[in-house]
């Protein structure tokens, strides 16, 4: 007896653990572009870490009649800084950019590659919607993510940890007041961002869902107009988008609050800081000069944390789409070409047989279509399937074409199954047309 029931699931689903790093052989193919972003931002970063010692100078010896030639040169400084910065990010830009486009054309190439090998059953518990979000949306976020906000996120850890040593550097007192309010800083915003995923993933499945009746009542135009029912499919799909949006503006509430909670703490303890810095000053142990390069490096510290806050809440995001995406490159297929496949002359002589079958679709395995089905068709015999609507004669034909689960008979003395024959030799009988040219077509039918 054979019992097809295709509706469950792994009984291990997958769990995303670290959804970038199964991306990484994707970016490893480009380690020129890599290497070249990466130099460019760190000298950009060191550029900018290089400007407050500059100006240190001018506050210190540069303002008075007799260090006119030193005001000069430190200005002269400072223009070459400036030039090194903007040729820095012109060729961080161009690579970091270059760099995700590349990847997101390479991962949505094999993820619609893997997606045409799924077994026909993944579809039937899938939306085609929610699968062309995965591919689009999805990705495009990634890309973000890969393209710009990364590297800028590397740019502004490298500022912040630049920007803390020469702190130390510039006076150790105020650098360990700095470091003492760092953890009740961070620890806040470690607990914002991960409420921050948890609301951008649901925003993301909320939005596939809306994807998934619009792709399918769209494809099914003459179905609706038909039955009359746009009013109905319009409101339907009004409420989920409503759905989206309602749970978007949770998200951005979150993620209000965590910059707005981010850069008042941020600030705050700089202006602390400072103050004390400033009586410093007053009491003659610390030059102004010295206080300027501190506040410069401190501001530059406060500003890129505060930005990387935001840029932590947009990573975030892409971790929810890595993750969806992830999960669908999990899939495998049910259904596999076998390792060694029997040639298959041309035309197969056998018959037919159909011993005792059993088939359920996967969305409603509680319902039998085919209940212990025997049958047999001999060679050259045409047979006709005669029956009222959903009385099973389509799943006839999808068994057959699809799921392969059938015998047939070559000859008195063997019998092979069809999952011995490669799969990729059957048409169904009711094709879909594709909206090409002719020509092309025709191309594919001969594929």
């Amino acid at each position: 007896m054979k019992f097809l029931n295709l509706s469950e699931k792994s009984k291990n689903p997958f769990k995303v653990k670290h959804s970038f790093s199964s991306f990484s052989p994707y970016i490893k193919r480009y380690n020129c572009l890599i290497i070249c972003a990466f130099l460019s931002l760190l000298v950009a970063a060191c550029v900018t870490l290089a400007l407050p010692v500059a100006i240190r100078q001018m506050l210190d010896y540069g303002f008075s009649a007799s260090s006119h030639g030193k005001m000069n040169f430190y200005f002269g400084i400072l223009f070459i800084l400036a030039l090194l910065l903007a040729l820095a990010s012109a060729i961080r830009y161009y690579c970091v950019i270059t760099l995700g486009e590349r990847f997101i054309a390479d991962l949505r190439r094999d993820v619609f590659q893997h997606i045409l090998h799924l077994s026909p059953d993944f579809f039937d518990y899938s939306h085609s919607g929610e699968i062309i979000s995965r591919l689009l949306t999805d990705t495009t976020q990634i890309k973000l993510a890969v393209g710009s906000t990364a590297s800028t996120a590397l740019r502004h850890l490298i500022v912040v940890i630049g920007a803390i040593v020469m702190m130390v550097i510039t006076n150790t007192k105020l650098s360990l007041l700095v470091l003492l309010a760092i953890p009740f800083i961070a620890i806040p915003l470690i607990v914002f961002g991960r409420k921050v995923r948890t609301r951008t993933r649901t925003t993301q499945d909320r939005l596939a869902e809306a994807n998934a009746l619009a792709s399918e009542q769209v494809s099914a135009i003459r179905t609706v107009q038909a039955f009359t029912a746009e009013k109905n499919i319009s409101e339907r799909f009004s409420i989920l988008i409503e759905r989206v949006f309602q749970t978007a503006r949770t998200s951005v509430i979150l993620r209000s609050c965590f910059t707005g909670f981010a850069i008042f703490l941020v600030f705050s303890s700089v202006v602390a800081i400072l103050w004390i810095g400033s009586q410093d000053v007053l009491h003659g142990t610390m030059t102004g000069g010295t206080l300027g390069q501190f506040v410069l490096y401190a501001v530059f510290a406060a500003t890129t944390f505060a930005q990387l806050s935001e840029i932590g809440a947009e990573l975030v995001q892409a971790a929810g789409a890595a993750e969806r995406l992830v999960e669908l490159l999990q899939k495998k297929p049910t259904i596999t070409t076998p390792a060694s496949p029997l040639s298959r002359a041309l035309p197969i002589q056998g018959s037919l047989i159909f011993d005792r079958v059993h088939f359920t679709y996967p969305s409603r395995p509680e319902k039998k279509i085919l209940l212990d089905l025997s049958f047999s068709i001999k060679a050259g015999e045409t047979v006709a399937f005669v029956g009222p609507s959903g009385q099973g004669k389509v799943p006839f034909f999808l068994l057959f074409f699809v799921f392969m689960i059938l015998s047939v008979v070559v000859s008195s003395l063997t019998a092979l199954t069809l999952t011995a024959f490669p799969f990729m030799t059957y048409v169904l009988r009711f094709p879909t047309f594709l909206k090409k040219s002719i020509s092309l077509r025709e191309q594919f039918a001969r594929t």
